[in-house]
């Protein structure tokens, strides 16, 4: 539900991470029971680079493999 806190719980590059923050919406999806959730980290500099560099080697990776038809 919108405002709540939670906790993030995610490995990245190898370390473990639990990461506060606060859902800031949910939007029901089509095909699946879990909602997706907008969230607001409590502290957004202390993971942010990290999550950023995660997330930009995994959308390299995905256009990758869609440029070499997989």
């Amino acid at each position: 539900m919108a405002g709540s806190a939670v906790v993030i719980s995610v490995t990245l590059a190898g370390e473990p991470l639990k990461i506060p923050a606060v859902v800031i919406r949910q939007v029901p999806q089509e095909h699946s029971p879990q909602p997706a959730l907008a969230l607001r980290f409590d502290d957004p500099d202390e993971y942010g680079d990290l999550i950023r560099h995660e997330v930009f080697a995994a959308q390299m990776r995905a256009r990758t493999s869609r440029a070499a038809g997989d």
